[in-house]
């Protein structure tokens, strides 16, 4: 596509041209002349309908986990997050087996691709909290709980400048497979009653002077407590944000907080 300058801004239609705003950068292109009908249903274009069914379906599933990590997602996920994550279910997708374009999203048998998932790409949890931690679930898979031994926190934490407190934040969410229906000819949860169920609970802040004396632990249960079929999985993120005290208050920074998806039970 070319480059167009101008002294007006231009987007949508003229003609045979289209005129969007790529990057800031206004872009002009030709419009297509295929019609939605023959792409629909052209024999042609079979792979490129296989491929438009399963990009839905993994866009779908990734708005069922940030839809149940809506709380983490406000406090710590990039601009980019999104894009990401669509792109681990279009892989974890792509490994299932079937007919292609109806091919189920499993969460338990392709954990390892959202395992390690950061929130922000560029600033990892590992790099942020280096202190030593456990966590575990409980035999329903509907509870996880983070421990955290007693620490100096220097040299254990990697604390930005103008931060005076710090914070864990634990957050879990349900996610069921994503399975093809043919009646609607879209992906749907195998199982909507236990998809995105969430909870998300934090630490007491703390000062980033000294040491933390005594055991930390979080403990976060899904709403129920409903135990989890083999269809289900349950995605658990740790993560650290820091505040600076003003006036007696806690303001949030806006870097340098971190957060992962370690694991999917």
């Amino acid at each position: 596509m070319s480059k167009y300058q101008s002294l007006f801004e231009v987007r949508g239609k003229i003609g045979a041209a289209t005129f969007q705003n790529r990057k800031g950068k206004l872009v002009i292109g030709k419009t297509s002349s295929l019609d939605k009908s023959r792409i629909d249903t052209g024999p042609e274009f079979v792979r490129t309908r296989e491929n438009n069914k399963e990009f839905g379906g993994s866009a779908k599933m990734g708005k069922s986990l940030r839809t149940g990590l809506a709380v983490a997602m406000m406090r710590f996920a990039d601009s980019k997050f999104t894009g990401r994550l669509t792109g681990t279910f279009r892989r974890m997708l792509s490994a299932g087996t079937g007919i292609r374009g109806q091919r189920p999203i499993e969460v338990l048998a392709n954990k390892a691709q959202l395992v390690g998932t950061e929130f922000v790409k560029d600033n990892s949890f590992s790099s942020v909290f280096i202190a030593s931690h456990v966590m575990s679930v409980n035999g329903g898979r509907n509870e996880v709980t983070v421990d955290i031994a007693p620490f100096v926190i220097g040299g254990r934490i990697r604390v930005p400048q103008g931060a005076t407190h710090w914070q864990l934040v634990l957050s879990i969410s349900s996610l069921s497979d994503h399975v093809f229906n043919p009646v609607t000819s879209k992906y749907e949860p195998f199982d909507a009653s236990l998809n995105n169920l969430n909870a998300t609970v934090e630490s007491a802040l703390i000062s980033v002077q000294g040491a933390v004396t005594a055991p930390l632990q979080l403990v976060a249960t899904l709403p129920g407590s409903p135990v989890l079929t083999p269809n289900v999985g349950l995605v658990a993120c740790l993560g650290i944000e820091f505040t600076q005290a003003t006036s007696g208050l806690p303001y949030v920074l806006a870097q340098d907080n971190a957060m992962c998806m370690m694991n999917v039970y």
